[in-house]
């Protein structure tokens, strides 16, 4: 999927499940965003992390 991604000029590869050694090899070799084990709000960020920005949630008042 990396390669094919990479042949599209796709920066984003998002997944539900795990990713394999070489696939983020190629990945982090190439700049292509890897982000796997994507539930809901929850993921983990695997290469790109010069695209992401970490802000913090407002918190509610009650």
């Amino acid at each position: 999927m990396v390669i094919k991604a990479t042949q599209m000029r796709i920066p984003f590869l998002v997944s539900r499940s795990g990713l394999t050694k070489m696939g983020h090899e190629i990945a982090a070799r190439i700049g292509i965003t890897m982000i796997g084990r994507a539930v809901n709000r929850h993921y983990l960020l695997f290469t790109g992390r010069h695209r992401f920005v970490k802000t913090t949630m407002p918190t509610a008042l009650a």
